[in-house]
């Protein structure tokens, strides 16, 4: 309920005013582009955005304020609990008989001995944090909106 009225309020300020895109794209860089390429910027640890809705408004703002509600297989994060007692968590990156690979949200990969393993289980949590617009005024919302849903490359 609470993430609906955020996701509401943004979609609000969206309408109201114009974004620019150049200012979205440094917004961009600063903020998703350690996990999400775009436009051949960033790191393939989330989906590309450049396939993702960013077309339909509020589905890109649903997905940004609420990165759990639709998570696609290939970006379930999953936890392995080792029986020393760690544990750790990332996109499973790689898996055969004898180990698991862990990717997580600083692009590390951990190679973990399945013999070590007490549990691997998938998360209902998606990797991506939430609250990432927190920090954001509503005209850098906007902006970065206005970056995302842009077809070719700012204009400079």
């Amino acid at each position: 309920l609470e993430k609906d009225g955020r996701i509401g309020a943004i979609s609000k300020w969206i309408r109201r005013d114009t974004g620019e895109p150049r200012n979205g794209q440094a917004l961009y860089n600063k903020h998703c582009a350690s996990c999400h390429k775009f436009r051949g910027e960033g790191t393939a640890i989330g989906p590309d955005m450049a396939a993702a809705e960013r077309k339909d408004t509020n589905k890109l703002i649903r997905n940004i304020v609420d990165p759990s509600s639709v998570i696609r297989p290939q970006y379930i994060t999953h936890i392995a609990v080792t029986k020393d007692g760690r544990v750790l968590s990332g996109l499973l990156a790689a898996s055969n008989t004898a180990t698991i690979t862990l990717l997580d949200a600083k692009n590390k990969r951990t190679v973990i001995d399945r013999d070590t393993l007490e549990s691997l289980k998938e998360s209902p949590l998606s990797l991506m944090p939430e609250k990432i617009l927190e920090k954001l005024t509503a005209q850098q919302i906007r902006d970065l909106v206005s970056y995302l849903r842009l077809d070719g490359k700012p204009s400079r």
